[in-house]
């Protein structure tokens, strides 16, 4: 059997793993019934479908980086690691911090194309 970490007041990285992994599920799910409705529904959307296609895609990288990073000491007091950890660690949080931006680059896109599309005013058109 497996040993798992144990959640300590020293050590809340497992916490933020259970909470990376549940969100990453929530969002394969909530993007999946997306997707779905988009191929039921009339009127699809590809641009749309698209950038949240990406958005997904850089929230899997997401989850996967902060996975390394708790691995490496996200969640634990700075002063209990050795100066190799934290560079392990700083190396871990780094990519996360890109996909990160990614993620919420491509979701305002998304949202900001569903906008544009539902709106029949011109103004509000060239506004988005």
């Amino acid at each position: 059997m497996d040993k798992r970490e144990a959640i300590t007041a020293s050590n809340l990285g497992p916490v933020v793993s259970l909470l990376t992994w549940i969100m990453g599920a929530s969002i394969l799910l909530a993007v999946g019934i997306k997707f779905t409705l988009s191929t039921v529904m009339p009127g699809k959307r590809y641009m749309e479908d698209a950038a949240l296609f990406l958005a997904t895609g850089f929230s899997i990288g997401f989850t996967i980086a902060m996975s390394f990073a708790v691995a490496n000491g996200v969640g634990r007091h700075q002063s209990t690691l050795a100066t190799h950890q934290l560079e392990s660690l700083q190396k871990a949080v780094y990519p996360a911090d890109v996909l990160l931006v990614l993620v919420s680059t491509c979701v305002q896109g998304s949202v900001l194309i569903f906008f544009h599309e539902l709106t029949p005013d011109r103004l509000h058109q060239r506004l988005i």
